[in-house]
C-alpha cells in the first residue's frame, strides 16, 4: 500500500470515526472509516471481543471501502442491559442480536453491504441488502446459516469490492 501524505484525500477518508446511535433504546457504539458512498463492509465481532479488534483492518481497507464495526449490546462501549436470565428484560439470543444489528444498519442508513463475521455468525442480519458473508472462523457452507436465502459466501482473500 502506498504511503499516505498528511492531509491527502485518502488519509482523510481512512480516519477512524467513533460514533454512537440509539437503537431500540440502546446506545450502540460503532467505529466507521472510509467513504460513505463506497461499498460497505460490516465487521461483526465474536465472543468475548468488540469492534476494537477490527481497528487495524479498518485502517487498511478504508481507502477502498466504507467500513462499519458495531459493538453488540453488552460488549465494548455499547449499552449493557441486564439479561432476562438475571431479572433484566434484555434477551441475549442470536436472533435478538441479529434484530438489533438490522435496526442498527437501518439507523445508520446502510442498505447494501457485505458482512465479515466470527463465531457470532448466527447473529448476522438477514436483510435483502446483504450481498456476501465472509467468515474466516467457520465453514461458509449452509451449516449454521440462519437463512437458506443468504447469499453465497465470499472469499476472505478476495478484495471486498470484487465480492459485491
Amino acid at each position: 500500500m502506498a504511503k499516505l501524505e498528511p492531509g491527502s484525500v485518502s488519509n482523510t477518508v481512512s480516519r477512524m470515526r467513533h460514533r454512537t446511535v440509539t437503537v431500540n433504546g440502546l446506545d450502540i457504539f460503532y467505529r466507521e472509516a472510509g467513504p460513505v458512498g463506497a461499498p460497505t463492509l460490516v465487521l461483526l465481532h465474536g465472543f468475548p471481543s468488540a469492534s476494537h479488534q477490527y481497528a487495524p483492518l479498518m485502517a487498511r481497507l478504508a481507502d477502498r471501502v466504507h467500513v462499519v464495526a458495531p459493538d453488540y449490546p453488552g460488549f465494548g462501549h455499547s449499552s449493557a442491559p441486564a439479561s432476562s436470565h438475571t431479572g433484566g428484560s434484555f434477551v441475549y439470543t442470536f436472533d435478538h442480536l441479529a434484530e438489533i444489528t438490522d435496526a442498527f444498519l437501518d439507523a445508520i442508513k446502510v442498505d447494501r453491504f457485505f458482512v465479515y463475521v466470527f463465531d457470532f455468525k448466527m447473529a448476522t442480519p438477514t436483510r435483502q441488502g446483504l450481498a456476501r458473508i465472509c467468515s474466516p472462523s467457520s465453514n461458509p457452507g449452509q451449516t449454521g446459516r440462519r437463512s437458506t436465502s443468504w447469499p453465497r459466501p465470499c472469499s476472505v482473500s478476495t478484495p471486498p469490492a470484487a465480492n459485491i
